[in-house]
């Protein structure tokens, strides 16, 4: 199969050529190609702008895994331009060269987040409310990672509209000891500096980086499915219970606790939306098709990842 992967430098990219070029023609593009030749060699490297029309007709699929690292850097205003612009800007480049395509497009996979679903109000509701593909989208964002889910999937209109087949992978917090959230993490449970964040209680859907690497090959291996995908674990937890089995598996004590007004004051509506709230969300579809998670629990992923 001939794959063009976009964004292949991030942590999912990474992963996801070293599982797929030895079975497969890969093509890479990204804003840099003098990094990306360094990187991906023996393969074809392509910037943006070199991206051509006859280049997207020689391939078979497309992944697009683009965007800003969401927590990265504060939220400033400018950040959060740069967190949305990088997300809209080449998932509308990709969607649009499809649709002059038409019917010699490749089928289009883009990375989306579970944030697209936005926040209950309230922390009770986030606990009680689970989120499927097929849950209603807010009309209205209150939050900004869900105005950043809304306006990225809405990049992809005018290639569904056009008839092209695309597939929406929406990712929970995607656990690897090598990058994301969990290698941000490891550092101060090693010292024994694990912590219940405000609560503790809001729910955090998860999924081990190897699940998703097998996910995306699952969907490119399931050529008439398109539409949205959840990319979560079955075992969604609370903020406190991953905190705790974390520091378990490190055979570290956790017993610190942040409090709410503390992440508010150090990290604003970062801290608010990342670390404070949360969502319960499945992979039904996913797992109706018949995938099975590798690390369906804490466990089974500490076990791998650590």
């Amino acid at each position: 199969m001939y794959i063009m992967i976009c964004g292949a430098s991030g942590m999912i990219g990474s992963a996801l050529f070293e599982a797929l070029n030895a079975h497969h023609n890969l093509t890479v593009v990204g804003r840099d190609k003098s990094i990306l030749e360094k990187r991906f060699q023996g393969v074809g490297c392509y910037s943006w702008q070199e991206l051509t029309l006859d280049l997207l007709a020689s391939q078979d699929a497309v992944i697009n895994l683009s965007g800003e690292n969401i927590g990265s850097k504060h939220w400033s205003e400018k950040q959060k331009k740069r967190i949305l612009n990088s997300r809209i800007h080449a998932t509308h480049t990709l969607a649009s060269l499809c649709a002059l395509l038409g019917k010699n497009a490749p089928r289009l996979l883009n990375a989306s987040a579970i944030g697209v679903y936005g926040l209950p109000e309230s922390l009770a509701a986030q606990k009680k409310r689970v989120f499927d593909g097929s849950s209603t989208l807010p009309l209205k964002p209150s939050d900004f990672l869900s105005e950043v889910g809304v306006q990225w999937e809405s990049a992809l209109n005018i290639a569904e509209d056009a008839g092209i087949s695309v597939v929406k992978l929406r990712f929970g917090v995607v656990l690897s000891a090598q990058g994301g959230a969990l290698k941000k993490m490891l550092p101060s449970f090693r010292l024994g500096l694990g912590a219940k964040i405000g609560s503790g209680e809001q729910p955090f859907s998860w999924v081990a980086l190897d699940d998703v690497v097998l996910a995306i090959e699952f969907l490119l291996n399931h050529p008439a499915e398109e539409g949205v995908f959840n990319i979560v674990a079955d075992g969604v937890v609370t903020q406190l219970q991953f905190a705790e089995k974390l520091a378990a598996h490190l055979r570290k004590p956790c017993f610190m606790s942040l409090p709410r007004v503390l992440i508010k004051l150090l990290f604003g509506q970062m801290g608010e939306e990342l670390l404070l709230s949360g969502q319960s969300v499945r992979a039904v579809r996913l797992q109706a098709l018949g995938f099975a998670f590798s690390c369906p629990t804490l466990d089974a992923a500490f076990n791998q990842l650590l």
